[in-house]
């Protein structure tokens, strides 16, 4: 009867390549914020929502559904559009890089109590530099609130690929006047493996 314990090597190695294989695949991040003291915020309105993906190196693509304004509303006929950009907050958003370093949407909404949306983001591997994901929110000069994440963002992601796709991940709060405005991301079971450091790469500027 052959030796069970040799058969554990195999094992490892085959897990091993299984998990390198759905790091690799897309991610998904369960999204929320507490926009209350936005609400409360009315000589800085009206907000827009704004999402980025930067970079070319990877050809990455990120999809952002299911939208919740606690409350809010999205305001339609704001939509705007840079580089490969399209949809609208009433329903999905879909960016890619595969022709433009910068591809950015942004939208005004009436905040509520809390915001959240569902981010699905895929993983190819850019290098030197990653490519990242980026959420902000402008205020009505169309200038990023004030935040404690690098560049006053919201959430980001660097994707990194430096271990089997890994990712980096930064969340921030707003500072100052945009106090108590907080972020949470869940990975969803699929991004169980994400960690590890990055390059951030975040552009932030004013919008014309």
């Amino acid at each position: 009867m052959k030796n069970k314990t040799s058969l554990m090597p195999a094992l490892a190695a085959a897990c091993a390549l299984l998990g390198a294989s759905s790091a690799y695949a897309a991610v998904s991040y369960q999204v929320s914020i507490n926009t209350s003291a936005l609400a409360a915020n009315v000589t800085s309105s009206p907000f827009s929502l704004d999402f980025q993906l930067i970079g070319n190196g990877g050809n990455n693509s990120a999809t952002i559904s299911n939208f919740n304004f606690g409350g809010g509303s999205a305001t339609s006929g704001t939509e705007n559009y840079t580089g490969s950009a399209s949809g609208n907050l009433g329903t999905t958003i879909s960016l890619n890089n595969t022709s433009g370093f910068l591809n950015e949407f942004f939208q005004e909404f009436t905040p509520g109590s809390t915001l959240s949306f569902t981010l699905n983001l895929s993983t190819n591997v850019a290098s030197p530099t990653p490519d990242g994901f980026t959420f902000a929110i402008l205020d009505k000069d169309l200038f990023n609130i004030t935040t404690d994440g690098l560049g006053d963002s919201l959430f980001h992601v660097d994707i990194t690929g430096a271990t089997y796709g890994t990712q980096t991940v930064q969340t921030g709060s707003g500072t100052g006047a945009f106090a108590g405005v907080t972020t949470t991301a869940v990975p969803e079971p699929s991004a169980a493996l994400l960690g590890g450091l990055g390059v951030l790469v975040l552009l932030k500027r004013r919008r014309n």
